[in-house]
């Protein structure tokens, strides 16, 4: 590009995205949160969906009031994430910690707790006989099935989930508000192998890839979808707003 020549400007709707010619449509933009901090999060404790269920730490209901100025800011001006626009729906794993979070980011929209719709399968994996464990703990106790379970989307903790499984319902819960919700921004509050999943899946990672994302407790992933099946990952793991936390 020439020094005199104006430089190229990107506006929501007028990405490369979309697969086919001609004009696709506005896509379906799903903001993908983690939930904000709990005991376990503090503690680097393993919690899954068969787990102690905890509530959301002192710190965590900063992290989700954090979380929704942020969302009831978007679309307009000097928001954080620039094109991506405010949600109008909200959906949360029925866990306490997705719940609550997504219940406090829902009021700063304007929206009641009933506002939040729960679906199972937004909720964090099964990790068996390692719930409530550290890392430490684990690598102690089962330091064969931790090494099988590294690196793999097939193995999984005793009792547990392996990733798999959850990348085949989080791929499903996807679709479905793809498909409910054309053209809109939806909310959702999840767990941090879900929000892996929604990444790797947007894009088509090799099994490494579902280990590579970092997922900060209410930071932001950014992913819109075409109903022609184009998709562009906006952001990963967007922690502006969380600054100072």
């Amino acid at each position: 590009m020439s020094d005199g020549a104006a430089a190229p400007t990107t506006s929501y709707g007028s990405v490369r995205a979309p697969r086919r010619d001609g004009d696709p449509g506005a896509p379906t933009t799903l903001l993908v949160a983690r939930h904000g901090r709990t005991p376990n999060t503090e503690a680097g404790r393993f919690a899954g969906r068969d787990g102690e269920d905890p509530v959301l730490s002192a710190l965590g209901e900063q992290d989700a009031a954090r979380l929704g100025a942020v969302v009831a800011a978007l679309g307009g001006p000097g928001a954080v994430l620039p094109d991506v626009p405010r949600p109008t729906s909200v959906v949360a794993s029925p866990m306490r910690r997705t719940r609550q979070t997504a219940q406090l980011a829902a009021a700063a929209l304007g929206l009641g707790p009933d506002d939040v719709t729960p679906d199972e399968d937004w909720v964090e994996a099964s990790f068996g006989s390692w719930e409530n464990l550290t890392y430490g703990e684990i690598a102690q106790r089962f330091p064969q099935d931790l090494a099988a379970w590294q690196g793999s989307m097939t193995a999984a903790p005793h009792g547990g989930d392996a990733l798999t499984d959850v990348m085949a319902r989080v791929r499903d819960a996807r679709r479905r508000l793809v498909e409910q919700h054309p053209g809109e921004c939806v909310l959702v509050v999840t767990h941090a192998t879900c929000v892996r999943a929604v990444v790797h899946e947007a894009l088509a990672c090799g099994d490494e890839g579902m280990w590579r994302t970092r997922v900060t407790p209410a930071a932001l992933t950014v992913v819109r979808y075409w109903q022609d099946g184009g998709v562009e990952v906006a952001a990963v793991n967007a922690t502006a707003h969380l600054a100072g936390a």
